[in-house]
């Protein structure tokens, strides 16, 4: 008996999935288990993966998986070479891992299952962003990965993969003059004021909530965040800023509009943390964005939302 081991954030979960799916159908016979530390509700209602995924946190699955397990596959994309010289994709580093091979033709990555409930509740949050600025489309801006802390002078990122407090309030204001924009992020993180013309919806969401919403949007703005993997996992279209991370490894170009002032120093923060830590020296300017790349950005996406409307009709 085998045990595929995810850990990381939810980010890294969701990009395994299209590889587990494929090892899945590659080997319809072999008894296996998927261990997911924290985040094992992420594969609810995929039947292939639902009953075989854990939470090693929960009692009991010391004694009724690893103590029963031949071979543990741990699963770790920041080790592998491909991945840090900046070959492959997350997604692709997991196929390569866990799957044995560096053909990723036949990966499928909208993967998520998303149930009536997360569906309606997806709905209700639309409809409120609706209500509140009466406009056609509705965007999803997530400008914050989870690495974002506030520090006395706004929002920081040491990772420099979220965008800067000024760049995130001067883009939603654009996207607000034409759409309704809905924030998605830790709430402590956004500014006292400033924030009229987003839609903050109340409480926040659980992430499954946020599955739902992000599903049935027309569109999203995000970063190297959780909101462009479930949106790559849903089929929604969308715009990535990236800054200290590189887009070939951490999102998907060939699907996103993906944009990146520059490419950054690889921050190998799982291998070595000193190295990552020059890695952040040295990229520290890679999201100062000016004004003008700011509005450039917005004519880009405002270009990709009028494609949506013309696709509809």
């Amino acid at each position: 008996m085998k045990i595929v081991n995810i850990d990381g954030g939810i980010g890294r979960v969701i990009t395994a999935l299209p590889s587990l799916l494929k090892y899945y159908k590659n080997n319809p016979e072999e008894e296996w288990y998927l261990s997911i530390s924290g985040w094992d509700y992420v594969p609810f209602g995929i039947p292939e993966l639902h009953e075989i995924s854990f939470n090693p946190e929960t009692k009991g699955s010391w004694e009724k998986y690893y103590l029963n397990a031949d071979t543990v596959v741990s699963a770790e994309p920041y080790r592998l070479p491909n991945f840090y010289k900046g070959k492959i994709s997350l997604a692709e580093a997991y196929d390569e891992i866990i799957n044995e091979t560096d053909d990723h033709s036949d990966l499928e990555y909208e993967t998520l299952s998303i149930s009536n409930s997360e569906t309606r509740k997806g709905q209700e949050v639309i409809y409120g962003a609706y209500e509140k600025s009466k406009k056609h489309q509705t965007v999803v801006i997530n400008p914050y990965g989870s690495t974002a802390q506030i520090c006395p002078l706004g929002v920081y990122d040491d990772s420099l993969r979220s965008l800067p407090e000024s760049m995130f309030i001067e883009l939603s204001k654009l996207l607000a003059e034409d759409y309704n924009v809905i924030y998605m992020g830790y709430q402590h993180l956004l500014p006292q004021d400033d924030i009229e013309h987003l839609y903050v919806p109340q409480p926040d969401l659980h992430i499954r909530e946020w599955m739902g919403v992000i599903s049935q949007v027309d569109y999203l703005v995000g970063c190297d965040s959780v909101g462009q993997h479930i949106a790559r996992s849903t089929g929604t279209q969308g715009c990535v800023i990236m800054g200290g991370t590189d887009k070939v490894n951490m999102s998907y170009p060939d699907y996103f509009r993906t944009i990146q002032r520059k490419k950054p120093l690889y921050s190998p923060m799982r291998v070595s943390m000193t190295q990552s830590n020059f890695a952040e020296r040295l990229n520290k300017d890679c999201m100062n964005y000016t004004e003008e790349e700011i509005l450039d950005i917005y004519e880009k996406i405002k270009c990709d939302l009028n494609n949506i409307i013309d696709h509809e009709k």
